[in-house]
């Protein structure tokens, strides 16, 4: 009675056979033609306490079948009315698309999409703009190396990240980028030589 409410159309029938399978359907509404999102049709399986029913195993082969598949638990009748919830109703797409290797079965354009070919990485160089380092003179910091290497440093300072500038013969120079206490992002730059290291301006 609930699914003839719900789908008038369909044509509703207590133990039946699910086609493609060795199912039998509690009830089943099919339709004449598939019906977005609920496929062929609503198979509705009465699901008691203690039922032996494997429940993995036939929602499996319903979906496969193509057909939509809604457990009934005791809680969702109420005299001769189910309570029949969409939002419960576990429908076949996606679950009945086969697996499929590779890309097989996608338009050319979807797949050249999803597998791009093979490009030359490029390479570029990009000088850091002196306009910026002028307009943020002020927020020069003195060296917080040893504080925050371990971590979080006592006044608060955490560093994100070292980048790597360039290494020439015994110089090497990096940048380390630095969280402070009052929320804001700092770049420290370094240079050292041998083994004395120093802030570089």
């Amino acid at each position: 009675m609930k699914l003839r409410e719900v789908f008038e159309s369909a044509t509703v029938d207590h133990e039946q056979s699910i086609p493609g399978t060795n199912r039998i359907a509690d009830v089943v509404a099919t339709f004449s033609e598939e019906m977005h999102p609920f496929g062929k049709g609503v198979i509705v399986e009465i699901q008691h306490k203690h039922d032996g029913k494997k429940i993995g195993s036939v929602l499996r082969d319903c979906l496969k079948a193509g057909y939509s598949v809604f457990w009934a638990y005791q809680s969702d009748f109420e005299g001769h009315d189910m309570n029949f919830v969409e939002h419960r109703v576990t429908q076949p797409w996606p679950h009945a698309v086969p697996i499929v290797e590779g890309l097989d079965g996608y338009s050319e354009s979807v797949q050249r999409l999803m597998d791009p070919p093979e490009r030359p990485k490029v390479r570029m160089e990009i000088p850091f703009p002196r306009e910026y380092l002028r307009a943020h003179a002020l927020e020069a910091i003195p060296p917080l190396r040893g504080y925050y290497d371990e971590g979080i440093s006592p006044e608060g300072w955490r560093k994100i990240d070292a980048i790597s500038l360039h290494g020439n013969g015994r110089g090497r120079a990096w940048i380390n980028v630095l969280h402070s206490p009052s929320n804001h992002i700092f770049l420290e730059w370094w240079k050292k030589i041998l083994s004395r290291a120093i802030r570089s301006t």
